[in-house]
Order: structure tokens, then C-alpha cells, then sequence
């Protein structure tokens, strides 16, 4: 009779630790979704993703650099980052490269560094592996931009021999690709899409995106094969005489604007009282933007960028799934 007792009360307890762990566990995750957190907001980024939690599937962090000699590394910045994320994000790590070349000052998106890189491929493939390899990351995400139209094939062939060489070492790769990317791409490697920029820094006062440019992508790069993810932009841009700067959204917030809601693209406008025109993007933008490509076919989605986030949206984007 004892040993009854005893085997129901065990029985009991494990039941007791199952509804326990079943009411606290997070809901499924049907819409995997990264975010990027970068190493000049490593503390800021780091609480947003933090309070996201479990919703995210991975995370970028940003980044390894170039210096003068074309040669990648890894600034102090990014290393303290890779350190704090080994406790603080419980999601895919991938290390982010890009091709921004620091020689005293930032030379972004250079095209010099996209040259070096194509010109001796093995040299900085096996540059790429050793530095993803010894940040103890899950995988590598390549972020090249401002690649001349006729090196894409070459850039391509630079992916293929890399994600094998990857595969390898069981390092996962993924790669982002700017808007105005011609080349066909091939169906077994992961693309990340930057559904944003389509004003800013390079042009007039407007949104940065907008569901016309949507339809532009989505008929660009369809997502057949499943291999594609649209990566979309929060915060926004302040356009003025002296320039145009970026906003995160407490930056925004802030500024208690009364904004106008625009139909074309969900993103929202206001005239500051220095005249600048500040365009941006709140949940609701980012929301609309998400479903909208939802129902072109798109499963996977990413956000530029962690840091500076509103509540607001960081509770839209953990709770995406729910209906």
C-alpha cells in the first residue's frame, strides 16, 4: 500500500511540474523573426532583446569590420557584444559582416573592400570562418553592400564556396541583399531582402517604404523556394536643410508629434518646429508592413534594428503570432 502511495505522489508531482511549465512556457512561434543589435547600442540593444524574449528565432550581431588592408576584425565594440549575448540572448546567434572599412574614419559600404574580398576569395572565406568559429556564434551572416552589378555572379560564387566550406564546419550562413540586387539567386541559400531605404539619406522627404515598393519586391525576389526573408526598418529619418539623420523611435516618442497617417504606406510624417520633416515608421507601420508580405508568401521576417525600441512595439513584435 506504501509503495502506491508513494509511485501516485510521484506521479502527482510530475503531472504538477507539466501544467506548470505548459501555463509558462511561451506560445509557438509560427512567424520565425530576427533582430539585429548593434554594437554602438550594445547595452540598449541587449534590454530589447531581452524583454522580446522567446519570440525571436535569432539574432545579428553587428559586426566584423575591415581595416586598411582589407583584412576583417573584430572591434572591441563588437567583441563586448558577442560576450554580453552569450548570457543575455537565449536565440541563434550569427556574427554579422560587412563591408564597412575603418581606417581612423568609417567608409561605408565600401566598394574597395568588395574587390579585395572577390580578388582572393579563400583568403577571406577562411578569414570569415576562423573569426565565426572563435565567437562561438551559431552561424555567419554576410551584409555586402554597394556591390557593382557586374561582380554579383562573382559575389554569388563567393556565397556557394563559403556556405559549403560553412556547412563544413556545421555554421549556418545567411545573406543580405539590398533591393536593388539583379542576379538571380539560387533557391538553397538563405537571403535576408532590406524591405526599407526607400528614402533617406540618398534622396527626398518620404517613407521608408511603402506598399507600392512591397509589390516591387515581392515580384523581384519571390519567395518559392522559402529561402527568403523580408527584413523591415523601425525609427525613421528627420530630413532638414543640414541633412537627414536617422530617429529611433523613443527619439521619436519624445518629440510628442501629432503625425499623419498615410494610406500608401502605413508610415506617419510630421513637421517639427525647426521645419524638418520627420517621417517614421510606429507598431502599427511595422504591423501592416508584416502582414502585407504575409500574404505574398513570406514566412520570415527581420527587423533593423534592436535598441531605443518603443514598448509598443516590442509588444507587437512578441506577440505577432496572435491573431
Amino acid at each position: 500500500m506504501k509503495k502506491m502511495i508513494v509511485v501516485a505522489a510521484i506521479v502527482l508531482i510530475a503531472l504538477l511540474d507539466f501544467y506548470v511549465y505548459s501555463q509558462s512556457k511561451p506560445a509557438h512561434i509560427t512567424t520565425p523573426r530576427s533582430m539585429w543589435i548593434v554594437d554602438w547600442q550594445r547595452e540598449a540593444g541587449l534590454r530589447d532583446v531581452e524583454a522580446l524574449g522567446q519570440s525571436l528565432s535569432s539574432v545579428s550581431l553587428f559586426g566584423l569590420y575591415y581595416n586598411a588592408e582589407h583584412d576583417g576584425f573584430l572591434p572591441e565594440s563588437t567583441q563586448q557584444l558577442i560576450q554580453a549575448s552569450k548570457n543575455n540572448v537565449h536565440a541563434k546567434r550569427y556574427l554579422t559582416v560587412v563591408n564597412d572599412q575603418i581606417t581612423g574614419t568609417k567608409e561605408l559600404k565600401s566598394e574597395a573592400v568588395i574587390e579585395a574580398i572577390l580578388a582572393n576569395p579563400k583568403k577571406h572565406q577562411q578569414q570569415i570562418i576562423t573569426f565565426t568559429k572563435e565567437a562561438h556564434v551559431d552561424g555567419v551572416e554576410l551584409d555586402y553592400e554597394n556591390i557593382p552589378a557586374d561582380k554579383e555572379t562573382h559575389y554569388l560564387a563567393f556565397i556557394r564556396d563559403l556556405q559549403q566550406q560553412l556547412h563544413d564546419e556545421e555554421l549556418a550562413l545567411r545573406v543580405v541583399l539590398e533591393p536593388s540586387f539583379s542576379a538571380a539567386l539560387p533557391d538553397d541559400i538563405e537571403f535576408i531582402v532590406m524591405a526599407y531605404n526607400l528614402h533617406g539619406p540618398h534622396s527626398d522627404a518620404g517613407p521608408k517604404a511603402d506598399f507600392e515598393f512591397l509589390d516591387h519586391l515581392a515580384k523581384r525576389f519571390p519567395n518559392d523556394a522559402g529561402n527568403i526573408t523580408i527584413a523591415l526598418s523601425l525609427g525613421g529619418f528627420r530630413f532638414a536643410k543640414d541633412g537627414v539623420t536617422s530617429l529611433t523611435e523613443q527619439q521619436i516618442e519624445a518629440m510628442k508629434p501629432t503625425a499623419t497617417r498615410h494610406d500608401a504606406s502605413a508610415a506617419l510624417s510630421f513637421t517639427a518646429d525647426d521645419g524638418a520633416v520627420i517621417w517614421y515608421n510606429d507598431a502599427e507601420t511595422i504591423k501592416q508592413w508584416t502582414h502585407y508580405m504575409q500574404q505574398k508568401g513570406y514566412t520570415k521576417f527581420a527587423y533593423w534594428r534592436a535598441g531605443s525600441m518603443s514598448e509598443k512595439t516590442r509588444d507587437m513584435l512578441k506577440n505577432l503570432d496572435e491573431k
